[in-house]
């Protein structure tokens, strides 16, 4: 071979391996397959991955960065209706869980390649002289904590020019099809997204929580991690070269797993950052998990990890309610009348311990303390009830 020619073809190489696309991860017949997920592209709102965006219906969204900007706003007032989160401070968080039927992501095209995170946040500035009952649309994207990202889109989905954004559409929760979907989209179709939206969500099937399936058949081992707290890098692992079976349904199974897996740690950051401020016990009790399984995504919440470390009374009453929330399980049950009388006791102490809680300094904590008295009188009279019968 000519030496001019080898050094060529070699060079070629070389080259493909540094400039080729990164490496795509398997994926199932029959979901929806989405790129660009990545945090170079991260915008504003919800951290998610592509397993977000499937087993729900989902609101994809398509906007010109020229247009979607704090001008042009209130020509999009509607969409972030379609998937507000509970309001921080005006729900019971103890006690509150996440929607999860439907999700909405923004896609931003056109953008410049500066633009970042930061930048982002110009376009929820409200413009000087913005009549006041103008302003909710700025506050309502803020409070949805929709996901935007840069050019993020569906793989193998037809370039969508410029002109024809926005560009709205609605896909099912088991199908790579969209129920509605429309070009040069305005405010007045919002009816017909809401109606897509509305049939997407009725069409889902059961979903169990952390798995999405309550009883699986060909990945059992996974109950049994979850069950003794065990991290589930391994498990995920397992998952992901499920996908690639062969068997079809062994391939659904994994996939609806492992995504199920992804949403539980994105739900569980997520509602962390919400109920921080105003139920401390219960975001000690989801950061407990949230590390015990994935302790890698600690990192996304050091400032509010410092923040538990720093304030003791959080700690204190955080391991208060990881012990309501197991003896107030429907299936949980005491080996014996020896162990309930054991558990009535330390019930009792730890009505005891909430006293100089319900007089503290925070009013979120009093709050939770004086929650949790009510409470323990209810388990002090059930507990005993609560034995397993031989």
């Amino acid at each position: 071979m000519n030496r001019c020619f080898s050094l060529a073809m070699a060079f070629s190489l070389v080259a493909a391996s540094v400039f080729a696309a990164p490496k795509r991860a398997p994926i199932a017949e029959g979901f929806l397959d989405w790129d660009g997920l990545d945090a170079k592209n991260y915008l504003s709102g919800h951290l998610i991955t592509p397993s977000d965006l499937r087993h729900r219906a989902v609101v994809y969204v398509v906007v010109d960065a020229a247009h979607f900007n704090n001008q042009n706003l209130a020509d999009y007032k509607q969409l972030p209706s379609l998937t507000q989160l509970p309001s921080d401070h005006l729900c019971q968080w103890e006690t509150q869980e996440l929607p999860r039927q439907k999700i909405m992501v923004v896609s931003v095209r056109n953008a410049d390649k500066k633009l970042n995170s930061e930048a982002f946040k110009q376009v929820f500035k409200i413009p000087k002289g913005t009549d006041p009952k103008d302003t909710l649309v700025y506050s309502a994207w803020k409070l949805s904590r929709v996901s935007f990202y840069k050019n993020m889109s569906l793989f193998g989905e037809e370039e969508i020019p410029l002109n024809k954004l926005p560009y709205v559409a609605v896909y099912g929760g088991s199908s790579v099809e969209p129920l509605y979907a429309k070009e040069n989209w305005s405010e007045g179709e919002i009816r017909n997204v809401k109606k897509a939206v509305n049939k997407a969500v009725s069409e889902l099937g059961e979903w169990s929580v952390p798995l999405g399936i309550s009883d699986p058949q060909f990945f059992k081992d996974a109950k049994v991690d979850i069950e003794k707290g065990k991290p589930l890098q391994k498990l995920m692992a397992k998952l992901q070269a499920g996908i690639k079976s062969k068997n079809p349904e062994q391939a659904k199974e994994a996939q609806i797993m492992f995504d199920a897996l992804n949403q539980y740690k994105s739900d569980l950051v997520i509602r962390i950052e919400c109920e921080f401020k105003a139920a401390p016990a219960r975001a000690y009790y989801d950061f407990q998990n949230l590390v015990k399984y994935f302790p890698s995504e600690k990192k996304k919440l050091q400032k509010i990890d410092a923040l538990m470390k720093q304030n003791k009374e959080i700690g204190a009453i955080g391991k208060v309610f990881e012990k309501l929330m197991l003896w107030n399980r429907e299936d949980f049950v005491c080996k014996s009348p020896g162990e309930a009388k054991k558990i009535v006791l330390e019930l009792k102490k730890i009505k005891k311990a909430l006293e100089s809680l319900a007089n503290s300094q925070s009013a979120s904590v009093q709050g939770e303390a004086m929650l949790f008295q009510s409470q323990i009188d209810d388990l002090i009279d059930i507990i005993p009830t609560k034995v397993q019968q031989k």
